[in-house]
């Protein structure tokens, strides 16, 4: 899985969230505006606001601590008696605090965003150790507070932490209570982690945020951006359904604001008279904030490679769901699928008799699919599935002709170990075999390039075409050189190019800028170019089933595409690939 963190060269900025187990991370794809970050003149005194008495006893007298005035030997009073709050119960300054930093929101269309940079070197440890996410955290780092303002009432701020070291975010109403009061997160393990918090219709007026480390040795430059809006369930829609091995839909959020998955429910409703109810599929869905126009797959099982998919479905009779020679349904619900909860349905008609369950069952009552979807049969189920291409139906009239048949173009798993359909062009030496380091099944495809650089001898697939959608699994040896390329050609020109670089694995833009984001060596990544716009020439960029880049422009103007190249640059260097698929 993607370790966190985020590149883009040319300052080019992108925001990347990573899921870790059921801890949620993403990839926002929304553009960002610059903050004003400026640290305040120097610390004010510690405590939450505690009121200087003069009616106090003698010095190195206690006075009554917890009473809201400052008496005696006392260095703090914040009117309460917990720890961890910049007083103690003892009324003991725990920590100084600063003035913050302000990051600013605007709002350049449906939604306040706001981004700063800044550093937790040589800033004070304000908050001492407190309880974060399972665990005693943050005590001996330096932080940094940061102050925004919530604009509107209801609204939901959605806070994402990208640091060069083991960070946590924490929220407080509070401008001296910088503890978790509002709440904190750590989710992300090691150093280069990406930290994100979700907090709920919040009121107007200020929040304050707190950038900690994990441990004394945990501080250095970060980026913390906010985003702030109203979440909007109906937004989210189906873009595919994939009648295969394993059945899946995948699910967009085609909104401006982020969408929280957790207790939404897919329900594939399967037709058989002869098994009755043993193959429809409920689940409830798992927390996953999905990003404005980021997507997620759910697959009836999990699937081994399918870094994308959430997990598995429940409550499946039999694990096969949905077959082409009979006909199903499925919904999309925001809770219970009653008819005044259904986000988005599809419905397909089987190919077998109507005695054995070709009709699609009896839509929820209230509900219509005018025309029920064919087309994929038992033996094109894999190279075939239905992709949306309109959204002129909605509840609780869904139309058939906002969908229609896709076909896959290429798919080349190597298994067979046969290569033919590829050529091998002219290049500096290098072999092509196959290997038993695979990311699906058991074989893949290795590069290894000979004892010269430049660009190696390439395997090309004639393949012309429009696709809509292109997928891979790579990997390479090593981080620090310019390894494994694919070249999406158009005639002698490149549309789309995917590489290996020292500063991250990319795609290239105009203008030598990339979009990318760090890598590990020999790790396998799920690489898919999404929404291939041919007339737009665009296309969005995803790395293990998260939107790095959206709407990233072509490398060149080209209007289809002729062939696929796969090949290395540097000496010595090794390039794995898998499963390599194309969609049109």
């Amino acid at each position: 899985m993607l370790s966190g963190g985020y590149r883009v060269r040319n300052w080019v900025h992108v925001v990347l969230l990573l899921v870790t187990g059921t801890c949620l991370a993403l990839l926002g794809a929304c553009t960002t505006i610059l903050g004003d970050f400026t640290m305040g003149p120097g610390p004010a005194t510690g405590g939450a606001g505690g009121s200087v008495s003069t009616a106090g006893g003698a010095g190195g007298i206690a006075g009554d601590c917890g009473n809201g005035s400052i008496e005696g030997a006392e260095a703090c009073d914040d009117g309460n008696s917990d720890n961890n709050d910049g007083c103690s119960t003892t009324c003991v300054a725990e920590w100084t605090c600063q003035l913050p930093g302000e990051l600013v929101l605007s709002k350049p269309g449906a939604v306040y965003k706001g981004t700063l940079s800044g550093s937790t070197e040589g800033g004070e440890d304000q908050v001492g150790e407190a309880s974060c996410d399972g665990g005693a955290k943050g005590g001996k780092a330096t932080d940094r507070s940061i102050l925004f303002t919530m604009p509107v009432a209801g609204l939901d701020a959605f806070i994402t932490l990208n640091s060069g070291f083991d960070g946590l975010l924490r929220a407080s109403d509070d401008a001296c209570d910088l503890g978790s009061s509002l709440g904190c997160m750590n989710s992300a393990a090691g150093a280069d982690g990406t930290e994100f918090l979700h907090l709920s219709a919040l009121d107007i007026g200020s929040y304050h945020v707190l950038v900690d480390g994990v441990s004394g040795s945990d501080s250095g430059a970060f980026t913390l951006d906010v985003v702030a809006c109203e979440s909007d369930p109906t937004t989210l829609f189906f873009e595919e359904l994939h009648l295969g091995q394993t059945d899946f839909v995948v699910i967009t959020n085609g909104g401006d604001c982020p969408v929280q998955l957790e207790g939404k429910r897919v329900f594939f409703d399967d037709r058989d008279d002869y098994q009755l109810g043993l193959e429809d599929c409920l689940t409830e869905l798992p927390a996953y904030l999905l990003m404005p126009w980021a997507s997620v797959k759910v697959s009836e099982d999990a699937v081994a490679g399918e870094i994308s998919a959430l997990p598995g479905l429940t409550s499946c009779g039999s694990g096969v769901p949905f077959n082409p020679g009979r006909g199903g349904t499925a919904y999309l619900c925001d809770g219970e699928c009653l008819v005044s909860n259904v986000l988005d349905m599809v419905s397909f008609h089987g190919t077998s008799a109507p005695e054995k369950g070709g009709a699609p069952p009896e839509p929820i009552a209230g509900l219509n699919f005018d025309a029920p979807l064919t087309g994929v049969t038992g033996p094109s189920q894999q190279s075939k599935r239905y992709g949306r291409v309109a959204m002129k139906g909605s509840a609780p009239s869904f139309l058939a002709s906002d969908w229609s048949l896709r076909s896959r173009m290429l798919f080349a798993d190597f298994e067979s170990g046969d290569f033919s359909g590829w050529a091998q062009g002219r290049g500096q030496p290098a072999t092509f075999t196959t290997d038993l380091e695979a990311a699906v099944g058991t074989l893949s495809l290795k590069l290894v390039q000979g004892p010269n650089n430049g660009k190696s001898a390439g395997l090309t697939q004639d393949i012309s075409g429009k696709p809509f959608y292109i997928s891979f699994y790579a990997r390479v040896s090593a981080t620090d050189v310019n390894a494994g390329t694919v070249d999406i050609l158009g005639g002698d020109l490149t549309p789309i190019l995917f590489n290996f670089e020292p500063t991250g694995m990319g795609v290239e833009r105009e203008n030598n800028v990339r979009t990318e984001v760090p890598f590990l060596a020999d790790t396998w990544y799920r690489i898919e170019l999404r929404h291939i716009n041919w007339p737009g020439r665009e296309f969005d960029y995803y790395v293990d089933g998260v939107l790095i880049g959206r709407k990233v422009p072509f490398f060149a103007n080209v209007n289809s595409m002729t062939s696929l190249q796969l090949y290395s640059v540097t000496a010595n260097s090794v390039t794995w690939w898998d499963n390599i698929e194309m969609w049109d």
